[in-house]
C-alpha cells in the first residue's frame, strides 16, 4: 500500500496528541521527500516521546537534522564491520551505509544463483529454493521460502546529532 502525504498533518498537534493519549513513542515513517516533516516533528517533540523509524528515512538528512534519539530499525550499521565499511568506502570513494552493504549481500546472492543456473529462470529457482544459501557481508544469505524475503536479524541504531552519526543500539 501506498503511503500518501497529508497536507493538513500538524507537527504540534500529532505530539501533544500522542502525549495526551498517553504514548511513550511515535512511529514515524515520512515520504523521503517529507523528511523536513519528520525533522520538525522530532525538534518539536524535545524527546518527550521516543522516536522510531524504518531503514528508508536512514539518510543523511535525517542524521543531520537535528534528530537526536531517533531510533531506526536497519539491517546494517558500519560498525558491525568496520573493516568492510573502510573498504568499500576506500573503494567507492564515499560513506557506506546499510543500502551498500545489502546491494553487496544480493549481488553475492545473484553470483552464487549464477553458478548454478544460468538463465533467469534458473536463477529465479536457485534463489527460491529451500536449501539456497549465499554468503555477504551481513553474513550467511538465506530467504524465507514463503515469503521470499531475506532471513536476517536486523539493527536497531540511534541518531546522534553530536557527530552525525547513529550508533547500534546493545
Amino acid at each position: 500500500m501506498r503511503k500518501s502525504y497529508n497536507p493538513n498533518f500538524n507537527v504540534i498537534t500529532a505530539v501533544n496528541q500522542a502525549i495526551n493519549l498517553g504514548a511513550n513513542g511515535l512511529f514515524i515513517d515520512p515520504e523521503l521527500n517529507q523528511l523536513n516533516t519528520a525533522i520538525n516533528l522530532a525538534n518539536f517533540n524535545d524527546g518527550r516521546l521516543v522516536l522510531f523509524g524504518e531503514a528508508t528515512i536512514y539518510t543523511k538528512e535525517i542524521l543531520q537534522g537535528q534528530v537526536e534519539g531517533l531510533v531506526l530499525v536497519t539491517p546494517w550499521h558500519p560498525d558491525l564491520n568496520p573493516s568492510f565499511a573502510q573498504n568499500m568506502q576506500s573503494f567507492w570513494g564515499g560513506a557506506v551505509n546499510w543500502r551498500t552493504a545489502t546491494a553487496y549481500d544480493a549481488t553475492q546472492a545473484i553470483i552464487a544463483g549464477l553458478q548454478k543456473k544460468q538463465t533467469r529462470q534458473g536463477l529465479q529457482q536457485v534463489l527460491g529454493s529451500r536449501g539456497f544459501t549465499a554468503i555477504g557481508e551481513n553474513g550467511e544469505i538465506k530467504f524465507d521460502y514463503d515469503s521470499g524475503d531475506r532471513i536476517g536479524t536486523p539493527v536497531l541504531v540511534k541518531v546522534s546529532n553530536k557527530d552525525f552519526k547513529s550508533i547500534p543500539v546493545k
